[in-house]
């Protein structure tokens, strides 16, 4: 009696393993392809890719003559540019998979994005690339930017409120302050 109910529950492992590795891998073509698409989206770099691997690790790859291969001495710009199409990427299946669940297409909540110096590294080109995406992946941006960066991304019609972080040289702190509208 317990041999056939432990064949029943091997059975059953089997099958929900089967299903889950099916999912999974589903999830896992989608997720790379929409890496590749929101990395075109947002970056001026039309001979490079980025794929994940197995382990779901990001990778960047420079065509050659025969294919593509991964190029593991990058520019910071490069990790940059490789990391906010990642970031992009998961949170797009997290708001899709959210209204799913919900019913609604567009209506799944969205995380907020906290970024601190992100185009530090970025040719204007590519900052006004990526602030064009920020708007559509989170409904709540909090950006720490130099005045320098800020004029390329085009976001000031989506600011709620401004921030300077005033710090003298000499201090041992810093001070927050409001930069008030002129509207």
């Amino acid at each position: 009696k317990w041999r056939a109910r432990l064949e029943v529950a091997e059975a059953l492992y089997a099958k929900m393993k089967k299903e889950f590795e099916q999912k999974e891998r589903k999830t896992f073509l989608e997720l790379n392809k929409n890496v590749q698409l929101n990395f075109e989206k947002m970056f001026n770099a039309k001979d490079k890719r980025i794929q994940l691997t197995e382990n779901y690790e990001i990778q960047m790859l420079y065509p050659t003559d025969v294919g593509f291969r991964e190029e593991k001495n990058l520019s910071e710009g490069e990790k940059i540019a490789r990391n906010f199409a990642f970031i992009v990427t998961i949170m797009e299946y997290s708001r899709n998979k959210k209204a799913e669940q919900i019913g609604v297409e567009g209506a799944g909540d969205t995380l907020p994005i906290v970024l601190d110096g992100p185009f530090s590294k970025l040719g204007d080109k590519n900052i006004s690339l990526i602030a064009k995406v920020l708007p559509e992946v989170s409904e709540q941006v909090i950006i720490f930017i130099l005045d320098k960066d800020w004029k390329y991304t085009g976001l000031d019609e989506y600011v709620g409120a401004s921030y300077y972080i005033e710090k003298a040289a000499d201090e041992a702190y810093a001070s927050i302050r409001k930069v008030e509208s002129d509207q």
